[in-house]
């Protein structure tokens, strides 16, 4: 069964994610889930065996009914092997791996898979309790708020429960982003419009700044493979940031405050509502939940960051591959690549769970896998109403042209105030969505990636429609009104 479309994710890392389900039984203690993924072209779609998932999905719901702290330490095991896992990496960046034989470049990655397979792991419980029919937490948060409130009041409260107050590395990027505009101030009228080729000639000390900037955060964006942000990026966010008038100092100073204001009321709404132990533990969690997801995906984004622009980098010079062709080949064989068979994998691959061990099928094989055993949940009959819902990420309401983003080649598409609409979104597109009006997905969940930046933005949100991008196309006008759950065409 397809669980959910993912962009731009070769089978160097399809092999790695789908490895990280295997050791369940060991490491949590709950019944190992049947996954896998199906990729076309370095687009996938996510398969599972529902009753797997199911049965995993139950097991780790009970374990937390007995010991609702268990989320929490998961949490914080998850980040510290994150972090154990990125100051690999980077050292392994620093080496001249020139002196390097092709036999010990294999060796990083042996060592680099399997970590990467452990936080996928531990990273995929949180989206086990929270994605299309499961979702644990969310109604938990609400069937007790609908005890305690009105029933206008639950999705208001619920939202501001489950946002996040720790920073986000993409928070983080933005606030050292702001900041840089501050000192430069003076200069931010004169560099509007402008090619950052003028601008570097014109303020050197700015550039210099500006590529500091990007040397500390080129790797946020990266995810599965690349590219890393440049410099000619992020001042695209500056341009981004000067067209919408924001004024660098308020809007620190807005950031600071609605994170201030929104402790304030998880504390207030807390005891409001005066929750039991168990009830009260997982509504302080729901908002970490929705942190962890997207931390722990950093910190894995900045693991390929490292790896793909070294000792990828090196295999793929030293064997004449392209990069998407090193993306594709099984790691072990950079010292016997065979070009027809990487272009196959390229074109078509399988990677699944099959009695206790990962098995990968390309070309004719696995399409016919995916004919015979993969069933699309989304292949359902579309209304021609002019009106869908979804639930509810982000509340509130906003008028707009659509526009399709679902990859990086997309986004030159979108202009100021228009909808975006995607399958789901990635941090690919972030520069896409900086510049939405509202947001509207087919795919989603509470620890979804449009839910998480959609509240960082302030951007009217609205997930799991199932039918937007097959309803909907460019240049439609629609209102979404995210206070009701509701698309609508004009």
């Amino acid at each position: 069964m397809s669980l959910g479309k993912d962009f731009d994710s070769f089978f160097f890392r399809n092999r790695i994610w789908t490895n990280g389900f295997l050791d369940y039984e060991t490491e949590f203690g709950i019944s190992n889930p049947l996954v896998g993924i199906h990729c076309v072209k370095n687009q996938i779609d996510y398969i599972l065996k529902l009753s797997s998932w199911k049965k995993s999905y139950e097991d780790f719901v009970t374990k937390i009914k007995e010991d609702p702290f268990l989320i929490r330490r998961i949490i914080e095991k998850t980040n510290i092997l994150c972090e154990e896992m990125n100051d690999y990496t980077e050292k392994i960046s620093k080496i001249d791996l020139k002196k390097k034989s092709i036999k010990e470049l294999i060796g990083y990655l042996k060592r680099f898979a399997p970590m990467q397979s452990r936080m996928y792991g531990y990273g995929v419980l949180l989206p086990l309790l929270d994605i299309n029919w499961f979702s644990f937490i969310e109604t938990t948060v609400k069937e007790f708020l609908k005890m305690k409130v009105n029933k206008d009041k639950v999705n208001e409260y619920f939202q501001i429960i489950s946002t996040p107050s720790e920073e986000s590395f993409g928070t983080t990027q933005e606030k050292d982003l702001l900041s840089l505009e501050f000192k430069h101030r003076a200069i931010r009228s004169e560099i509007k419009g402008k090619e950052l080729s003028e601008v570097k000639k014109a303020f050197s000390e700015f550039y210099k700044d500006l590529q500091e900037h990007t040397k500390s955060h080129c790797w946020v964006y990266h995810v599965y493979s690349g590219p890393a942000f440049t410099e000619d990026d992020f001042f695209a966010f500056i341009q981004t940031h000067i067209e919408k008038g924001l004024k660098p100092a308020e809007e620190l100073e807005r950031i600071r405050q609605e994170k201030e204001e929104l402790i304030k009321r998880k504390e207030e709404i807390i005891a409001e509502l005066k929750p039991d132990n168990f009830n009260e533990e997982i509504m302080r969690i729901s908002g970490i939940v929705v942190w962890a997801k997207p931390r722990r995906k950093d910190y894995q984004s900045k693991s390929y960051y490292h790896i793909l622009e070294s000792v990828i980098k090196e295999l793929s010079a030293r064997t004449g591959l392209t990069k998407t062709e090193a993306l594709s080949i099984p790691f072990e064989e950079f010292d016997r690549v065979d070009k027809k068979k990487v272009k196959q994998i390229f074109e078509e691959h399988v990677v699944y769970i099959d009695h206790g061990e990962v098995k990968g099928l390309y070309g004719k094989k696995a399409r016919e896998f995916a004919e015979k055993y993969i069933k699309r949940e989304d292949e359902e009959e579309i209304s021609e109403s002019n009106e869908f819902k979804g639930a509810i990420a982000c509340q509130g309401y906003a008028k707009g042209k659509v526009k399709i983003v679902n990859t990086s080649n997309d986004i030159q598409k979108m202009e100021e105030g228009d909808i975006l609409v995607s399958i789901a979104t990635t941090p690919a597109i972030v520069s896409a969505m900086q510049k939405a009006a509202a947001i509207v997905t087919d795919e989603g969940g509470l620890t979804c990636h449009a839910a998480i930046v959609s509240r960082e933005l302030g951007v009217p949100c609205i997930i799991g429609t199932k039918v937007a991008t097959k309803v909907l196309k460019d240049g439609d006008s629609i209102v979404v009104d995210a206070k009701k759950g509701v698309v609508r065409k004009e």
